[in-house]
């Protein structure tokens, strides 16, 4: 995968969250990655195919999740925000209309299962 650090964090985080070999995962990405070049999504030889790989098997990986509606709201929601210190009320008031507990423990639900693969 090159020297690309993200890369391999998102990829050792995928391998430990899926219990896989790393000849496992290397497989997976070697399909992926000639998936996604066949579509045309990602030139060949850019730099940061690697990067775009192993976000896109994390992205399949976070669909399968049962709170994967919420997953993706918070990451878009997250993209608009400054990116430190983003206080957990907020995020709990825009994903559930509340800062109670019951908001706050569905919050660090969500932020476990994007917390997998960072």
């Amino acid at each position: 995968m090159g020297h690309l650090p993200l890369a391999l964090s998102q990829a050792g985080a995928y391998i430990a969250d899926n219990e896989m070999t790393i000849s496992a995962y290397l497989s997976l990405y070697e399909r992926a990655r000639k998936k996604l070049l066949s579509d045309k999504t990602l030139p060949a030889m850019e730099e940061h195919e690697p990067i775009y790989i192993a976000w896109n098997l994390i992205i399949q990986a976070l669909k399968q999740k049962p709170n994967q509606e919420k997953i993706f709201q918070l990451m878009g929601f997250i993209g608009q925000c400054y990116r430190e210190e983003i206080p957990k009320k907020l995020l709990s008031q825009y994903l559930y209309g509340s800062t109670e507990s019951d908001g706050m423990i569905e919050l660090n639900t969500v932020l476990k299962s994007l917390k997998e693969y960072s």
